[in-house]
């Protein structure tokens, strides 16, 4: 990015440090942060409705050039808060299709995301954390990270796209290893696979990001 536009005011979008999800776009990179360390970053309704909405809004501002997203504290995210959810919308037939609906909307805006998406794993990666990555551009991990899909043990489906991102990135037995029998892929193994770009010691993993996001030096 050339100087004079580097040199620009941070401007926030929506930054509230009480908030679940925190925007932030600095210097043209909409950094969105999943800002609920106390549940390790586990999805409630209201993190999917502003996950997506920010990527809604950062899809048609021309100030945004890319997105990414990461985590606060040692998680990306534990995956969906399953406890809150059934609090919230309960187990009706109306209430399972409102969370089927909330999930959707997330899943389209990754998808539809018209500019670099970029994510950015802190820590580990579960459920809806790791099936998010593979609608993304690029991934980079901590060191510190794992990716783990435990649908089955769950009693639950794969979710976002993952029956068929997975194969297309890693190859039908993996796949089908951590979707259907909950394998846990360790940070140097999603690299292997291709689940990540690159992996950065965990001590270093922040200012390394700042480094390679903001000023173009890894």
């Amino acid at each position: 990015m050339a100087a004079h536009d580097r040199s620009n005011a941070t401007h926030e979008l929506v930054t509230n440090p009480d908030q679940q999800i925190l925007t932030e776009n600095r210097h043209g990179v909409l950094v969105i942060t999943l800002n609920r360390p106390q549940k390790l970053n586990a999805f409630s309704a209201e993190m999917y409705a502003n996950l997506g909405k920010a990527l809604r809004l950062a899809a048609t501002d021309d100030t945004v050039t890319m997105a990414m997203i990461t985590g606060t504290g040692k998680y990306f995210t534990t995956g969906n808060d399953l406890g809150m959810w059934t609090q919230s919308y309960g187990n009706s037939n109306s209430d399972i299709t409102q969370t089927i609906m909330v999930i959707s909307k997330l899943i389209t805006a990754l998808i539809d995301f018209p500019k670099p998406l970029i994510g950015a794993v802190n820590g580990p990666a579960i459920g809806i954390g790791a099936t998010a990555l593979a609608l993304m551009d690029t991934v980079v991990a901590s060191d510190a990270a794992y990716f783990h899909t435990p649908f089955t043990s769950l009693g639950v489906t794969a979710e976002g796209c993952s029956s068929y991102t997975f194969p297309k990135i890693m190859g039908t037995s993996l796949a089908s290893d951590m979707l259907l029998f909950g394998r846990k892929l360790t940070a140097a193994e999603a690299l292997q696979c291709g689940l990540v770009a690159r992996v950065i010691p965990g001590a270093e993993f922040s200012s390394w990001v700042e480094k390679w996001v903001f000023d173009g030096t890894t």
